[in-house]
């Protein structure tokens, strides 16, 4: 268990560096100018997709790890996967909603 707690943890920390970094890129960096595109470019590269891929794995890791054991996946003990399991909603929503669009 100590092991599960260890990811759940790691992986709140890269969903909360997720949403910081997208917040500083939205309201924070002036999108308009070259420097500001360069700045939210470097800010997605280097933080948000290493976050997200090492969110990913973590969460996956914590899946196997209760499929090995065969305990049963309680959320209120695993209540630090709450904020990823949300940004995964809404990616898989917004790329949905993409896809339809650009089908019309």
């Amino acid at each position: 268990m100590e092991k599960i707690k260890k990811y759940s943890i790691i992986n709140f920390i890269c969903s909360v560096i997720i949403c910081c970094t997208k917040l500083i890129q939205t309201y924070l960096i002036n999108q308009d100018s070259f420097s500001g595109r360069r700045i939210s470019l470097y800010l997605g590269l280097f933080l948000t997709i290493p976050a997200l891929i090492i969110s990913v794995v973590t969460f996956i890791s914590i899946i196997f790890i209760y499929k090995k054991n065969n305990n049963s996946f309680k959320l209120k003990e695993n209540y630090l996967l709450i904020p990823f399991i949300i940004i995964s909603l809404i990616l898989s929503i917004t790329i949905i909603i993409a896809l339809f669009k650009s089908l019309q």
